[in-house]
């Protein structure tokens, strides 16, 4: 599930909360996304080490 929160409300209101029910494609997407981000991030501070 994802619950996704307005970043900035309209003058005088609250912010929107959504909640969405992830389909198992999306899950899937998401999780090779996110494992290609932390990759990523994981070689810049190895190369910063050095």
């Amino acid at each position: 599930m994802l619950i996704a929160v307005q970043k900035r409300a309209p003058k005088g209101q609250e912010p929107a909360v959504w909640v969405h029910e992830m389909t198992p494609t999306q899950l899937e997407q998401g999780r090779k996304k996110y494992g290609k981000l932390l990759r990523c991030a994981a070689g810049q501070h190895k190369a910063a080490a050095y």
